[in-house]
């Protein structure tokens, strides 16, 4: 089927937690895999569906010794664990140690992933620069989706790393990813998400906007072991419906080669998914979470940004803006 990589230039803006509601919300059979060289995050995030620990030799450090030969996508799913709400995913390698040791068994595991039949695969790549190891995960995907929040200095990051980034990209059969950036903010409709976008477009032709997602840290603790009530409901799944329907018709569109899909217009290859579909059970008051909820099930609200004298937020295109001259 198809792959969509998710990264980061700098910072940490959210790009484990996305990937994983997306898995949660794909509306096909979806794989996600833990492909940080940095070191998974996801085994230690959260436990297997039978409430065990998730057992982090059996992922991609298992996969590695049969990376060393053309390796066959339909044992793939050997070294999947079933995550606590039913997705399916691959633990990441403990390190830098371990991701650097791989060396080129990382292109070897990118043509397994391109090659899968029976499910698309989604891959947490965490931070990505031109000379990362696991680059060949991100030449052999279908899309590819970086995650930026509305800070001056993200978007400052973002713009550069993806400037160095997409020359890089080129397979050696010629092949590029459909590049794009998702927004995480506060506000996904205020100023700052609007201005993000706008200088990204402008400055990174060929760079979509593929939509925006809520920095909801209530909504995210079910992501880390923590149980809520009604999950369905928080700001983050309630903005990741949309991205979900987006991003799958990206996917779509993108292997049949029938070009850029307006954002945010969902189309017959994409059907609206069901919230339920892995961790975020709309019939049900319990999540994904493993751990004990905190007081009435959630965590502390985050903190606002402090709002301009006129009422509004900073305007970050602005800042670029003077930042640029």
């Amino acid at each position: 089927m198809g792959v969509v990589a998710f990264l980061s230039a700098k910072g940490a803006p959210g790009t484990t937690t996305t990937a994983l509601l997306m898995a949660a919300l794909w509306p096909a059979p979806v794989l996600l895999v833990d492909a940080d060289p940095e070191g998974g995050d996801i085994a230690l995030r959260l436990r297997r569906e039978d409430g065990e620990a998730v057992d982090r030799s059996r992922g991609l450090l298992s996969l590695l010794p049969l990376a060393r030969r053309e390796m066959q996508p339909a044992t793939l799913p050997e070294h999947a664990q079933t995550l606590r709400g039913g997705t399916e995913a691959i633990a990441g390698l403990s390190g830098p140690e371990q991701a650097g040791a791989a060396g080129h068994l990382w292109s070897n595991l990118a043509e397994a992933f391109a090659r899968t039949a029976d499910r698309d695969v989604l891959l947490d790549c965490g931070r990505v620069a031109p000379r990362s190891v696991h680059l060949p995960l991100l030449q052999q995907a279908d899309v590819v989706v970086c995650l930026v929040r509305p800070t001056v200095s993200s978007i400052v990051h973002t713009r550069e790393r993806l400037a160095a980034l997409v020359p890089s990209l080129v397979a050696g059969d010629g092949h590029r990813p459909r590049m794009g950036v998702v927004i995480v903010a506060e506000r996904p409709g205020g100023r700052d998400a609007t201005g993000a976008a706008e200088v990204l477009e402008r400055d990174l032709p060929g760079v979509e906007v593929f939509g925006r997602l809520a920095l909801d840290v209530d909504g995210a603790s079910i992501f880390e072991g923590f149980e809520i009530p009604r999950p369905e409901r928080t700001l983050l799944v309630r903005s990741g419906r949309q991205l979900v329907i987006d991003l799958h018709a990206a996917l779509r569109h993108e292997q049949r080669g029938a070009g850029p899909v307006p954002v945010g217009q969902p189309s017959p290859a994409a059907p609206s998914p069901a919230v339920g579909a892995a961790g975020v059970d709309p019939a049900s008051e319990q999540s994904v979470g493993s751990g004990p909820a905190k007081s009435g099930g959630r965590r502390a609200a985050p903190r606002r940004r402090p709002f301009s004298r006129a009422g509004r937020e900073p305007a970050v295109a602005a800042e670029l803006e003077a930042e640029s001259r």
